[in-house]
């Protein structure tokens, strides 16, 4: 799987399309109706969108702040098809130590090999997590933790360090560790081998920083004593190879998937570092920039998505995903953050990397994709001072089964900061029910916000003309949609 250097990469994959079934959200009066037993049978016809819906065509990403462990900074390094993140994090005792974080239980700490530091770079899909940690004599070694939380010290080469950087779903893992003359390669650690030095391309200094289920290892080297670092792919029938540049001096290779394709970053023929995506067949491609002079890939996964950071046209670094169809995107940052960097990314269309602005510690970052939807908000044509609520109505299709929404996780608003969430009862119940809105035989799902809640967190002014729906699936997919809405000032008379 993967990492880098001592700022780490990552890898797996974006499903984005598989994902992508268009949800249908409507707007109607509220009112409880027994839910079918099924998804209907047929095909019947659906009820044709109002003519003013926004068609959001395109996946987006909302970022989500996972915390900390009690202290300020986080960063997240990767995420398995689980939805399992592990990075490293300060506690209440400013210490960083290794999490593990899931939806469910949130960020827990790993712990140490007896010292005050670690941190974790990789997960595979069975739990087992790898990275680093000081032992009671305050050296740094590789380990693994168990997904029961047991800590393995896998040792070093000979001399007094070593870090583990990737790990893959036949328990392969590997990093870099001190030999006993004092050079640090790259190593690949099995349980039955324990830690094999993969040497270097004609230097002093190796780092493995991703195996691939197929065991292909990646990483960079140096050619001769400190000289150019060169990115190099491993296997066990050829050794290492030089996988070359984009034309300048040095290269750094971060993740590999199971295709045999390769992502990192390469010093370019004018002397900038750009990421690049290697294949055997094709040799290494530029992947550009976000409009300024800098990028780096981290991860890449078996469809050949790629994340990282990139600069823009300002100079401003963001994390991106760069597809074959798309090119590279922007992910964004966390509200109030200036820069950010993509580390990995899951089946499920989940990101992982980092937010951070100036001057300013950063935090670990979770970027779920946000399928399209159609929105249709009523009424849509309102007073500013409007009293009341607008009630949404998510509808059931062929391939979508609006019972699915988790009317807990409903927002809506302008994008713009925090949106409002859906309106709740005194009792502190969410304000929604069940019912067949178009009468084609299934059963939606209806969703409340008010109005006064919504002026009131600024999602609702008299410039705003569209309104945007989030909302979580019950299976952990998101979906967003928007819709055109009209805000008409005074107090009386009647409405366009």
């Amino acid at each position: 799987m993967k990492a880098l250097t001592r700022s780490r990469l990552a890898a797996t994959a974006v499903r984005l399309a598989a994902l992508a079934t268009v949800a249908t959200i409507g707007l109607t009066a509220c009112g409880d109706a027994p839910a079918p037993t099924g998804p209907r049978g047929g095909v019947p016809p659906v009820a044709s969108p109002s003519p003013d819906l926004v068609a959001l065509d395109a996946v987006g990403f909302g970022a989500t702040d996972l915390g900390t462990l009690g202290g300020t900074a986080s960063r997240a390094h990767a995420i398995n098809v689980a939805g399992q993140v592990v990075g490293h994090a300060g506690t209440t005792l400013g210490q960083n130590h290794a999490f593990l974080w899931t939806a469910a239980t949130g960020m827990h700490d790993l712990g140490t090999l007896g010292g005050n530091f670690s941190q974790a770079w990789d997960v595979n899909d069975l739990g087992v997590v790898v990275g680093d940690a000081r032992t009671a004599a305050g050296e740094a070694h590789a380990v693994r933790w168990a997904p029961n939380g047991a800590a393995l010290d896998l040792g070093t080469l000979g001399g007094a360090l070593s870090s583990a950087s990737g790990i893959n779903n036949q328990g392969q893992i590997v990093g870099e560790g001190e030999t006993a003359d004092g050079e640090q390669h790259a190593f690949l650690w099995t349980a039955a081998g324990g830690m094999a030095d993969l040497g270097t391309l004609g230097g002093i200094f190796s780092q493995a920083l991703a195996v691939s289920d197929a065991g292909h290892v990646v990483g960079w080297s140096t050619l001769v004593g400190f000289g150019s670092g060169r990115a190099f792919l491993w296997t066990n029938a050829d050794g290492m190879q030089d996988l070359g540049t984009l034309g300048g001096g040095y290269s750094v290779a971060s993740d590999v998937n199971a295709a045999g394709q390769v992502v990192g970053m390469s010093e370019t023929e004018s002397g900038e570092g750009h990421a690049f995506l290697w294949a055997a067949t094709t040799g290494m491609q530029d992947l550009g920039t976000l409009g300024g002079s800098f990028s780096q890939a981290f991860g890449i996964n078996g469809l050949g998505h790629v994340v990282g950071v990139a600069s823009g046209a300002s100079g401003e670094s963001h994390a991106f995903l760069w597809t074959p169809a798309d090119g590279m995107r922007d992910l964004g940052v966390l509200a109030g953050h200036d820069s950010s960097r993509a580390f990995d990314v899951n089946d499920a269309g989940q990101i992982v990397g980092m937010s951070e602005r100036a001057a300013v510690t950063a935090r670990a970052v979770l970027w779920a994709a946000w399928f399209p939807v159609l929105v249709e908000v009523r009424p849509n044509v309102f007073r500013i001072n409007a009293g009341g609520q607008l009630r949404a109505a998510v509808l059931t299709t062929p391939a979508f089964d609006a019972r699915l929404v988790v009317p807990e996780s409903a927002t809506l608003g302008d994008e713009v900061g925090a949106d409002t969430p859906v309106a709740r009862r005194k009792d502190g119940g969410v304000v929604t029910s069940l019912a067949d809105v178009d009468g084609d035989g299934d059963i939606d799902r209806v969703l409340n916000f008010t109005f006064d809640a919504l002026r009131e967190n600024g999602d609702l002014t008299a410039q705003t003309s569209r309104l945007v729906l989030h909302a979580a699936l019950a299976d952990g997919r998101k979906v967003r949609g928007a819709d055109r809405v009209k805000v008409v000032s005074g107090n009386s008379g009647t409405l366009p």
